[in-house]
């Protein structure tokens, strides 16, 4: 999280850690009204930008998977995607690495102040948390208090 007084606050994050901080949000057990606004502004501009990375990989994979009639990407008897063309498979999954790398920037805009009660709140959480969930939450902590040293020095 940055913040800058020409700029409103945000939190980078990569297309692949979406789904995580998602189930973050969720998991969290937030007594605290302020934190749980904060938590439910951060929650709506991440599914967001959740709903257009999943467009993004579905529009990638359109291009090289076998579409069904009913518009379901096909799947072989071992279930894998059946590609349109089996020699283009490094090709794809090099499109898809680049989208899970991708930086995410969720603007906190008119809601900074809520994501940095969540984020308050967040920094002093004590509930359990999978080693992905937790390297998420250092990663966004690690921001947020970088921009909190920016903005007091």
């Amino acid at each position: 999280m940055v913040n800058n007084p020409d700029n409103p606050s945000f939190l980078t994050t990569k297309g692949k850690d979406l789904t995580t901080l998602m189930t973050v949000l969720e998991k969290v057990e937030v007594h605290n009204m302020k934190a749980n606004r904060g938590r439910a502004k951060l929650s709506a501009h991440a599914a967001n930008k959740l709903n257009v990375y999943l467009q993004d990989e579905t529009d990638i994979l359109k291009e090289y998977v076998e579409v069904s009639e009913n518009g379901a990407f096909k799947r072989d008897d071992t279930c894998n995607l059946v590609m349109i063309d089996a020699s283009k498979m490094q090709e794809v999954n090099g499109l898809l690495d680049e989208l899970r790398d991708e930086d995410v920037v969720i603007k906190g805009g008119e809601y900074s102040k809520r994501y940095m009660d969540f984020l308050d709140f967040l920094s002093e959480y004590d509930g359990e948390l999978a080693l992905a969930e937790i390297e998420l939450v250092d990663n966004l902590l690690e921001q947020y208090e970088a921009s909190r040293l920016e903005k007091e020095g």
